[in-house]
């Protein structure tokens, strides 16, 4: 594997910074579900203020879980650390570790369109 050049160093940058921050989607989905049993109990129950209390909650956790997650970001020194990196970690590596690599990075690689790619 060769050097990494300051031109596709700039871009993965670019690009990473272009990403929105993820949202905190396993909450997105616990409180999808906790609707749903929500909705269940009411049918039983006929507890409307209890089941508007816990709409109020779970409208309240879920704004939450919408805000964009930006601990664990990469600075853009992190991101050019990471990416100089590379070429020695690859030469370094033997063939199991370099098949590991390679799958690692397939798996998080998604095409983005006919000129872009992106990893999650």
């Amino acid at each position: 594997m060769g050097g990494v050049d300051d031109h596709a160093i700039t871009e993965v940058v670019r690009r990473y910074h272009d990403r929105p921050a993820p949202r905190d989607e396993v909450t997105l989905a616990r409180i999808g579900r906790a609707r749903e049993e929500a909705g269940r109990r009411l049918a039983k129950t006929r507890d409307v203020p209890a089941w508007q209390r816990e709409m109020a909650q779970l409208d309240a956790e879920e704004q939450a879980a919408r805000e964009p997650v930006e601990a664990g970001r990469l600075s853009s020194g992190e991101v050019v650390d990471y990416l100089r990196s590379l070429p020695a970690l690859w030469s370094e590596a033997g063939p199991d570790a370099r098949q590991t690599l390679a799958t690692a990075t397939f798996a998080r690689t998604d095409v983005t369109g006919s000129n872009g790619w992106s990893t999650s």
